[in-house]
């Protein structure tokens, strides 16, 4: 539900993080989680179906951030019940850069 949310949401470009590394040393199961190239080719693939005439950029994240604590371009974070208290952090983070949230 998520990626159909972004990609709707989205005009230009949708940036998705894939938990990878030390953000999955505490998940339950974690031996079921299959590769990171598996789950970024899918979650690729979905994207495109959903709206294939925007950009793609699938990345693995090592930490909560991920490239949103950088990249400028971004104006919408979608989370969910779930995630949401990371993206607190991320947009903390993300006041202290210049220009990033206004």
């Amino acid at each position: 539900l998520l990626l159909a949310q972004a990609a709707l949401i989205a005009t230009k470009r949708v940036l998705v993080g894939i938990a990878d590394g030390p953000l999955l040393t505490n998940k339950i199961l974690m031996e079921l989680i299959s590769p990171i190239e598996d789950r970024v080719s899918k979650v690729t693939s979905i994207l495109m179906d959903l709206k294939p005439d925007i950009k793609f950029d699938v990345v693995p994240i090592t930490d909560v951030y991920g490239p949103t604590a950088w990249d400028d371009q971004l104006t919408c974070l979608v989370v969910s019940p779930e995630t949401a208290k990371g993206g607190d952090k991320i947009n903390e983070e993300r006041r202290k850069k210049v220009n990033v949230i206004r």
